[in-house]
C-alpha cells in the first residue's frame, strides 16, 4: 500500500511538504499558503504567523493509504520580537513486507519520516510579513537511518486585505540523506497562495500553485500542482464546512468551534476522496483538534447579566468591563451594542487608548429605551498603522423591563 501511495502521489523527494498536515488544510485541497492565519502557516507559509494574535496549539491524525501521518504544533506571537512556532509530524508505516534477494518473505520492516521545524517570522510592515524555518528531517528504513536539515523562506502580503497572498520557497537548502548506498536530496517547491474573504470574512476561497524545480529544466504538467479550497462559516463561529479539490483527491470537512474569551478550541474532520484511483482506494479520515489562549486578544463581560434599566434612577447601570492585550499602540477604538436582530442599539468609540470600563444605561443612541430581550456586543481597535488589531463579537447583557407573572384578584 506504501508503494501505491507514492506512485499515485506522484512521489518525488520531499512530497512530504507538498501535501497538509490538518484536517482543516486538507478539507481545502490543501491550499493554505495565501490564507496562513493558523499555527499551520509554520508548515506552509511561516511568514503568515507574523499576523496571528492568540498563541495555539495544533494536534492530528491522519490515515493515509498504508501509513499514518500526526501532527503536533505550538504557536507563541509576541509584541516585539515576531512570532515563533514548533511544528512536529511524523510519517510512519509498520508492518511493510519484506522479501530477500531469492524473492522469499522475509521479516517484517518499518518506515519513518519526522520532521522538527523551528520558524520565526516578522512583519516588515503593517502589509507584508516574512518568515524561515529552520527543519530537522530524521528518516528511518528499518536498519537504515539519517538526518537532513533544510530552510524555507517565505512572505505574507495583504495590503489588499481581505485579499492575501503568500509566496514560499520550500526547502531553499534541502535536506540531504544517506541511506546505505541511496542518496536522496529533497526538491525545491515554489509555492504561490492566494486568498479572498467575503461576507464578513465568514467565506473564503483560495487557490495555491506549487512549482517544482524540475519545472525550470523540463516543463512538465507534472511538475505543476494547483489546489483549490472554500470554507464557508455557515453558523459564525460554531459550524464551518470547507471543500477543496487538488490533482489527486477531492475533499470534504467540516469544522465545530467553540469561542470563549480565554479560551477558544476547534474540533475539525476531513475526508479525502482520490478520484485520480478511480475511487479505488478507499476514502481517508483526518481529525484534529486545536487550542487558542493568551496571546493578543479583546473580550468583554457584563454584569448583571439580567438588566432592568430604570429612567428615574441614575445610578441604575449596566457595567461593561473590558480585558484587552495588543501588539501595538491603539489609535481608536468602536464599541458596540447589537440588539438580537443586528440592529446596533447603542455606540461607544474614542481614540488612544480604549477604558478598560464602560457603562450603560439601557437607551439608544437616540435616547430612547430599548426593547426587552438579548444584547450582544462588538469590539474593534485599531492599531497605530491603521490596521485592525483586534476583533470580538459576545453576549453582553438581556435586558427585561417587565415583571413576574402573576395575577390580581378583584372582588
Amino acid at each position: 500500500m506504501v508503494i501505491i501511495f507514492l506512485f499515485l502521489f506522484n512521489y518525488f523527494p520531499g512530497v512530504i511538504y507538498d501535501y497538509g498536515l490538518s484536517p482543516r488544510s486538507l478539507a481545502l485541497g490543501k491550499a493554505f499558503v495565501g490564507l496562513a492565519d493558523d499555527g499551520e502557516a509554520g508548515y506552509f507559509n511561516p511568514a503568515g504567523l507574523s499576523f496571528l494574535n492568540e498563541m495555539e496549539t495544533k494536534l492530528a491524525h491522519s490515515q493515509l493509504y498504508g501509513a499514518n501521518l500526526e501532527y503536533l504544533n505550538y504557536t507563541l506571537p509576541t509584541a516585539k520580537y515576531g512570532t515563533y512556532a514548533i511544528t512536529f509530524f511524523s510519517l510512519n508505516s509498520f508492518g511493510i513486507e519484506s522479501r530477500n534477494i531469492n524473492n522469499e518473505i522475509s521479516k517484517k520492516i518499518f518506515f519513518t519520516e519526522n520532521s522538527y521545524i523551528l520558524s520565526l517570522s516578522y512583519p516588515l510592515f503593517s502589509f507584508l510579513g516574512i518568515g524561515g524555518n529552520l527543519k530537522i528531517n530524521t528518516k528511518n528504513i528499518f536498519i537504515y537511518s539519517d538526518v537532513g536539515i533544510g530552510f524555507d523562506i517565505s512572505f505574507y502580503f495583504s495590503y489588499f486585505y481581505p485579499y492575501t497572498l503568500g509566496i514560499s520557497l520550500t526547502n531553499l537548502v534541502p535536506p540531504n540523506f544517506n541511506l546505505y548506498s541511496e542518496k536522496e536530496t529533497y526538491k525545491r517547491i515554489f509555492k504561490i497562495g492566494q486568498a479572498l474573504r467575503f461576507y464578513k470574512e465568514r467565506v473564503k476561497i483560495l487557490l495555491d500553485i506549487n512549482l517544482l524545480e524540475d519545472i525550470l529544466k523540463d516543463f512538465d504538467y507534472d511538475y505543476l500542482e494547483p489546489k483549490f479550497g472554500i470554507e464557508f462559516e455557515i453558523m459564525e463561529k460554531r459550524f464551518i464546512q470547507r471543500i477543496g479539490l487538488d490533482k489527486n483527491e477531492l475533499s470534504l470537512g467540516i469544522g465545530l468551534k467553540n469561542v470563549g474569551k480565554r479560551l477558544s478550541f476547534d474540533i475539525d474532520y476531513a475526508i479525502l476522496l482520490h478520484y485520480r484511483s478511480n475511487y479505488l482506494l478507499s476514502p481517508t479520515h483526518k481529525i484534529g483538534l486545536s487550542f487558542r489562549f493568551g496571546g493578543f486578544r479583546v473580550w468583554a463581560n457584563a454584569f448583571p447579566k439580567y438588566f432592568s434599566p430604570k429612567l428615574e434612577s441614575k445610578e441604575n447601570l449596566l457595567t461593561i468591563n473590558i480585558k484587552y492585550n495588543t501588539k501595538k499602540r491603539i489609535k481608536r477604538w468602536q464599541f458596540l451594542i447589537r440588539s438580537e436582530l443586528g440592529e446596533i442599539v447603542k455606540t461607544y468609540q474614542g481614540f488612544d487608548e480604549m477604558p478598560t470600563k464602560l457603562f450603560w444605561d439601557g437607551l439608544d443612541d437616540i435616547g430612547r429605551p430599548v426593547a426587552d430581550g438579548k444584547y450582544y456586543y462588538e469590539i474593534t481597535l485599531i492599531d497605530i498603522d491603521e490596521k485592525i488589531s483586534l476583533h470580538n463579537t459576545g453576549f453582553l447583557t438581556i435586558i427585561k423591563t417587565t415583571g413576574p407573572k402573576g395575577e390580581v384578584k378583584i372582588k
